[in-house]
């Protein structure tokens, strides 16, 4: 599934097939309402000014100019400034683990092992940040005061929104530092190249656990565990809105779990948001005959 530009940008015009599309429900919501600005600051430190350092024993320190986000991100970038990311944490850096698995795919793809040069392992804790030094060149530290994200996080358990979360405003601050990047799960096994495969012209492209052979389909089901994005305003807005929304559920959740005579004051974001609109543009961008 992709996210190409907008009719006003020059590429688009030389691929009118290519339209815009919903990639996710959560960004729909966050598009239609257009309602939530950048006060979600105030609930998580930007990851691209904030990095608590933490003490492993015996390994290099993580907070040192050696291992900043910019450094790390410079010395792994290709000419276009693209890098590609993975998370890990201690549930999947044991010796003979899905890492290992990962970075060994790496190595007997088809014409894949270079792309190593540009991996960047993004270290959710401590021991993961030390296993990552022991088996790959490019690590960077991402901890967060007081969550520890080191055990494993199941699907759409309150420690996997928290790193979902975490994840969203870690991957806005490397798009505001100028550099695109192809996000995988390190579940995912890289046995070709897929560079030469993604559109030159959209800014968001994401795989999907059911495509129904429309990239501008809503029905489509995208999967975040694989995407690339380019680094531009637009991607930015993207992930600063998405960042956004958790404003919105968090006052969701407080709204329901008032008693009734606090209801009124309880919801504080505008209550009549609807994707019928953002439904109604898609149609009216489609194709004709």
């Amino acid at each position: 599934m992709t996210v190409p530009v907008p009719p006003d940008s020059p590429s688009y015009s030389r691929r009118p097939g290519v339209l815009r599309c919903v990639v996710m429900i959560v960004a729909a919501a966050v598009v239609s309402c257009f309602c939530l600005q950048r006060a979600a600051d105030s609930w998580i430190p930007s990851a691209a000014h904030v990095f608590p350092s933490f003490d492993y024993g015996g390994s290099p320190s993580s907070d040192s100019e050696e291992y900043s986000l910019e450094r790390v991100l410079k010395d792994a970038s290709m000419q276009d400034n693209s890098v590609i990311l993975t998370t890990l944490n201690e549930a999947w850096a044991a010796p003979n683990s899905v890492i290992d698995l990962f970075l060994e795919s790496f190595r007997i793809g088809e014409q894949t092992r270079y792309l190593l040069n540009h991996l960047v392992i993004v270290s959710l804790d401590g021991k993961a940040f030390s296993r990552c030094l022991a088996v790959h060149s490019h690590c960077f530290a991402l901890v967060t005061e007081g969550i520890d994200f080191s055990r494993e996080a199941y699907f759409m358990t309150p420690d996997y929104l928290k790193m979902m979360w975490r994840r969203i405003d870690f991957l806005r601050s490397v798009l505001e530092m100028g550099y695109n990047f192809l996000f995988t799960d390190a579940d995912v096994m890289w046995f070709r190249d897929p560079f030469p495969h993604f559109h030159p012209d959209a800014d968001f492209q994401i795989a999907c656990d059911h495509f129904r052979g429309r990239s501008d389909d809503i029905e489509n089901r995208p999967n975040g565990g694989f995407k690339f994005v380019r680094s531009n305003n637009r991607s930015i807005e993207f992930y600063s809105k998405l960042h956004d929304l958790r404003i919105m559920l968090e006052d969701w959740k407080r709204f329901l779990s008032s008693p009734p005579s606090l209801e009124s004051y309880g919801w504080t974001v505008p209550q009549n948001c609807s994707l019928d609109s953002l439904r109604l543009d898609v149609n009216n961008q489609s194709p004709q005959g």
